[in-house]
């Protein structure tokens, strides 16, 4: 019966993109995704000091080395599924599948490169959306708006729409379109401050203000991870963006103390080898 169903909606899929081949060229162009990805996972390795293998890496080094590997690999997949589909003559419904795909795994880059402030260059062929402009002093800038206190919410009952607004903050974030990402984060926290991602969020919305150099927003929005939730997966990634952020503001002395404090409690973690390399690289 499965069979029976899968050969359906192939059936499907071929008669609404079966027609229309695509080029060399736009193989081509997500070959050059694949690699563009490659070469930024290379950046963040050498950046973080981490050599061809997880050997003579801290915990918190070998764990990040893993992750990279699991995408290296995730991208060799793609590749490998590219070139047999090309050398049948690959659709435009099964192109779409793999351009998808790509485009989770450099969302998956982007966001692990904004979380160790290591900056990479624009990705060809990437998804473009509107960013922030030169940032104009900050007197003049029409910064977005921190969350401000208000009445707690009744606490919605439905978790999909929760996770659905969650992950449209996140797909946002992921697209460049920062703005909106705020937007969605705030009112995430703001209709779900007990839903088990709302330290994630606090994380994300700082993380988008961050991209836009808002730095003093972004700076009370990692607060709220750092002082609410100890125990979140995201409260050292958190010290050390705060950290730079402060730093990035010109509160310099601010910033030390804060970095030294993660390098201090937690030593062992990425995030304090990061926090190392940054304090080395800007006395």
């Amino acid at each position: 019966m499965k069979i029976k169903q899968f050969a359906l909606l192939a059936l499907a899929a071929g008669l609404v993109g079966g027609c229309a081949l695509v080029t060399p060229e736009e193989v081509q162009t997500i070959n050059n995704r694949i690699s563009n990805n490659e070469k930024n996972i290379r950046t963040l390795n050498s950046q973080l000091g981490i050599g061809t293998s997880s050997t003579g890496a801290v915990p918190g080094q070998a764990e990040m080395w893993s992750q990279f590997q699991a995408l290296r690999q995730d991208f060799n997949i793609v590749r490998g599924q590219l070139d047999e589909l090309g050398s049948s003559g690959v659709n435009g419904a099964e192109l779409k599948k793999l351009r998808d795909k790509v485009n989770a795994l450099e969302a998956a880059v982007r966001q692990m490169s904004s979380e160790l402030a290591i900056d990479l260059p624009m990705l060809e062929g990437a998804p473009v959306a509107a960013t922030a402009s030169a940032a104009p002093p900050a007197a003049a800038r029409p910064a977005v708006a921190a969350p401000t206190p208000t009445a707690k919410p009744v606490q919605p009952q439905n978790t999909d729409m929760a996770k659905d607004l969650y992950d449209s903050g996140t797909k946002a974030f992921s697209d460049r379109r920062y703005s909106d990402a705020v937007r969605i984060f705030t009112d995430f926290i703001n209709t779900y401050p007990s839903h088990r991602l709302i330290s994630n969020a606090h994380f994300w919305q700082g993380e988008a203000y961050y991209q836009v150099k808002n730095y003093s927003n972004a700076i009370l929005s990692y607060q709220q991870v750092i002082e609410k939730y100890p125990g979140s997966n995201k409260l050292q990634s958190a010290m050390f963006k705060q950290g730079v952020s402060m730093y990035r503001r010109g509160q310099k002395d601010a910033a030390r103390v804060r970095l030294n404090e993660l390098i201090r409690k937690y030593p062992k973690s990425t995030e304090a080898t990061r926090a190392k390399q940054f304090l080395e690289s800007n006395p």
